[in-house]
């Protein structure tokens, strides 16, 4: 249904880096568009001059940055607050959607009394454990901010430890255009070799000690085995030489930033994901449209994204990844049965199923 009634939505986001987050916003922003609504997105930092900014600019939406920052912590802190505040006060959104950002936001709402609606794409434990928490507390009090959660178990957890009904948060997962991932599942001979992906950036919170160690002990058993590690970041290098230490480079393929995610998961045949916290995992529904099977931790949303069509297994458990890789490298049906599985449940995460819950919250 067309959004009959016009109105000025603004978009605020922290950065416009490559990350989950960002490629929600563009993909909304994408539909947004279509309805002839006035928008801008206020980014809080500078034009990065990416893919992902060239692409927003692309949709014709106006996009003001920050691009003037003190190297000053607390200095920084204040001009930021103070551009954000100019940015609210010269457009007069009727609607404000954040994202990334809480401090900044919570700062306003309790401050001029506005109202914002809040994608939370951290697990609500990490806000908890905020000193700045009561910020929150005072504001969903007030009824000042909508927090938007991605999964189920994220808003269970949000509710329990805010004291909040469920009726009074939204569950919005963040989407996929599942058009771009158009190859199926097939069912490949045992002799065949195995390929293991993972896509994350080099952060210690994405634990790929994990997956190195259990993969090491899966490839001295499935000879016919590779991982192969798309990403960047501060650990890349210390990753690196532990699998060179581990005797392991020959089956392990660092690619770095990989901008053909699609072309990637077209070649390959198990996604696994060893985070120790993990909100949403945009690449693990990006697999599951791929018609993928997946392993990934037990922790956060990825338990509610991996169902028949993958493993489960416990937070920094060698031998429980391990077991799972193996089984999967031994089992080509299986991979194909969960593929099958994945392709039938990323429906639920599509752009156009997305896009219009987010349209009947914030229309």
């Amino acid at each position: 249904m067309v959004n009959k009634i016009k109105k000025r939505f603004m978009f605020e986001i922290t950065d416009l880096k490559m990350a989950g987050a960002q490629y929600m916003l563009c993909d909304l922003l994408s539909e947004f568009v279509m309805f002839e609504n006035d928008i801008i997105v206020v980014v809080l930092g500078e034009n990065p001059k990416n893919e992902l900014s060239m692409k927003m600019e692309k949709l014709g939406v106006k996009i003001q940055y920050m691009s003037k920052k003190s190297n000053n912590f607390f200095v920084r802190k204040i001009q930021t607050y103070i551009f954000l505040s100019k940015c609210i006060k010269s457009y007069k959104p009727d609607i404000i959607h954040a994202n990334l950002d809480y401090v900044y936001i919570w700062i306003y709402a309790l401050i001029h009394r506005h109202f914002f609606y809040e994608t939370i794409h951290t697990q609500p434990y990490r806000i908890y454990n905020n000193r700045l928490c009561f910020f929150y507390k005072l504001l969903y009090r007030n009824r000042l901010i909508r927090p938007i959660l991605l999964t189920d178990s994220g808003r269970d957890e949000f509710c329990q430890l805010f004291k909040t009904r469920e009726t009074d948060v939204e569950v919005i997962a963040n989407p996929v255009k599942v058009d771009r991932f158009s190859n199926e599942p097939i069912l490949k001979n045992k002799e065949d070799s195995v390929k293991f992906v993972s896509v994350a950036r080099f952060h210690k919170i994405k634990n790929h000690r994990l997956l190195i160690n259990a993969f090491r002990k899966t490839c001295s058993k499935i000879k016919n085995c590779e991982l192969y590690l798309a990403g960047d970041g501060e650990l890349y290098d210390d990753i690196k030489k532990y699998t060179l230490d581990l005797g392991i480079m020959d089956k392990v393929i660092f690619l770095g930033e990989v901008e053909d995610i699609p072309g990637l998961l077209a070649k390959s045949d198990v996604m696994v994901i060893s985070s120790d916290s993990e909100s949403f995992s945009l690449v693990l529904v990006e697999a599951m449209a791929a018609g993928l099977p997946v392993i990934a931790t037990s922790v956060g949303g990825m338990r509610d994204i991996v169902r028949e069509n993958g493993v489960l297994v416990k937070p920094n458990d060698v031998e429980g990844m391990a077991n799972a890789m193996i089984g999967l490298a031994e089992n080509p049906m299986l991979r194909y049965e969960y593929g099958m599985k994945s392709k039938k449940l990323v429906k639920e995460y599509s752009l156009e199923n997305i896009v219009e819950k987010y349209k009947r919250v914030l229309c």
